[in-house]
């Protein structure tokens, strides 16, 4: 391991270096991915993904929404096709998209897998387990509980125990140890990594960096934000083309704007005029924000394009459009970059929390709770689905009162019971709390597991005895 590090002084008591043996020890617990080279500094241990991969080749790529699981496993295939290219006798990389994965129930796992990579080809499932590299992104995005179960017990298989398996997903989603498999945290990226983005960022303006970094330092909640990878990159596209000023300081918003830059407004910023099958920018918002929402109800991450024709017909009335349109509707939200494709047959909204943002505005838009109560109801029945347009949703109304006072009659009896609040409760209020500001705790009448986890929350810091409403 030696080689691997930077020039250290060993008098400096700050950094030692790992031998292997602690190193493997230590691996069983979760660590940031940081920079190239293995040290201890305050306690902390840090890795570079590329060499960790190199080195342990079952990890399991824990992130929450935009912490760049997928960027990363991209870059991994990458590095590892690299150096098959070098050295014929690597091992064959495989990046796999799960959210295109189909739960055949007369299909082996292999094949299953084989048949979402990007690049598939014929006979990949008979290619022999130990000469591949699986890098299975989005474990999260399997519209399938039952397949995220099949997937696990063939990661966790002992005849594949030496098979090669890097695996991403979202931490409510995944078990927070699966057997032979490493967790790996995806942390924020610290101040001087927004900085090193930024300044490397290919502006059009020398000015454009400082700029954007002096509103950052201006802006607290802005900079948090900005600790994400994904938002970081959207922030910083955004100031490219409105200016760092005219930012927006909440997430929602950048969501917003980014979308209405990605459906015509980057065009006319750019002057350049294409041809749009549906001429009205609020009519093509519409028709995207109901097709989102009517996928993600059905659980698809991912979807072909007969599906996506057909729930953007019947988003509106036949007068409107036609399948003809909605094709050519497709084609341009391809051609705009909104729609990528996932594997041979399968497409997808470019990151997953567009949809589930586009999800959230068709559900703002009901003057009743109705929808949302459902997917509420959803969240707490299955397994944490619709947890982040929950959250999208909450930030867009920014009061959540109503839901709050209703919570207690939405919840399963699994979550309901018991003498301490559930996970699931506790981690859905809390993330509401964060984003709905508007939220006004004089005129919250919680009851049970509700008011117990406001307790536990701490929300209104001890001014509500959340706890007697508890007893109700």
């Amino acid at each position: 391991s030696h080689h691997l590090l930077p020039p250290v002084s060993r008098s400096n008591r700050s950094y030692r270096i790992i031998e292997w043996g602690w190193v493997h020890f230590t691996l069983s617990r979760t660590f940031q991915v940081g920079p190239l080279y293995f040290i201890i500094h305050n306690n902390r241990i840090t890795f570079d993904a590329l060499t960790l991969a190199s080195s342990i080749p079952r990890l399991v790529f824990r992130g929450a929404l935009g912490m760049g699981k997928t960027t990363l496993s991209k870059r991994l295939c990458h590095e590892m096709a690299r150096k098959m290219k070098d050295d014929p006798s690597q091992k064959l990389p495989v990046l796999a998209f799960l959210s295109t994965a189909r739960d055949e129930r007369n299909h082996k796992v292999t094949k299953i897998i084989a048949d979402a990579a990007r690049e598939s080809f014929h006979s990949l499932e008979n290619f022999p387990v130990e000469e591949v590299n699986w890098v299975l992104d989005g474990f999260d995005e399997i519209e399938s509980s039952n397949l995220r179960e099949r997937i696990l017990e063939w990661c966790t298989a002992p005849e594949n125990s030496e098979t090669n398996i890097i695996l991403s997903s979202r931490p409510s989603i995944i078990p927070p140890y699966v057997p032979g498999l490493t967790p790996v945290a995806l942390l924020p990226f610290s101040s001087s990594q927004i900085k090193a983005f930024i300044e490397r960022f290919p502006w059009r303006k020398p000015s454009g960096a400082d700029q954007l970094l002096t509103v950052l330092e201006k802006t607290p909640d802005l900079f948090n934000l900005a600790q994400s990878p994904l938002l970081l990159t959207l922030i910083t596209i955004l100031s490219q083309y409105i200016g760092p000023e005219r930012l927006p300081k909440r997430k929602e918003e950048i969501y917003r704007v980014l979308v209405k830059l990605l459906t015509g407004d980057w065009d006319f910023a750019k002057g350049v005029e294409r041809p749009q099958t549906i001429q009205e920018v609020d009519l093509r918002l519409a028709i995207l924000r109901r097709t989102a929402y009517a996928l993600y109800s059905m659980k698809k991450r991912s979807f072909t394009k007969n599906e996506f024709v057909t729930l953007v017909t019947n988003s509106i009335p036949a007068s409107f459009i036609d399948h003809r349109t909605s094709l050519d509707f497709l084609d341009d939200l391809i051609r705009d970059c909104i729609i990528i494709p996932l594997s041979r047959e399968e497409f997808g909204f470019f990151h997953f929390s567009i949809q589930e943002y586009l999800a959230a505005e068709e559900l703002a838009q009901d003057i009743t709770t109705e929808r949302v109560v459902n997917a509420i109801q959803e969240y707490f029945r299955s397994d944490g689905w619709w947890e982040e347009t929950l959250v999208f949703y909450a930030g867009i109304k920014r009061d959540v009162s109503v839901l709050i006072n209703e919570l207690h009659r939405n919840l399963t009896t699994k979550i309901a019971g018991g003498d301490t609040p559930h996970q699931s409760l506790v981690r859905l209020l809390r993330r509401w709390f964060d984003v709905a500001d508007f939220t006004k705790l004089d005129s919250l009448n919680p009851r049970g597991s509700v008011a117990k986890a406001l307790t536990i929350l701490n929300v209104g810091a001890g001014i509500v005895p959340w706890e007697k409403y508890g007893r109700i």
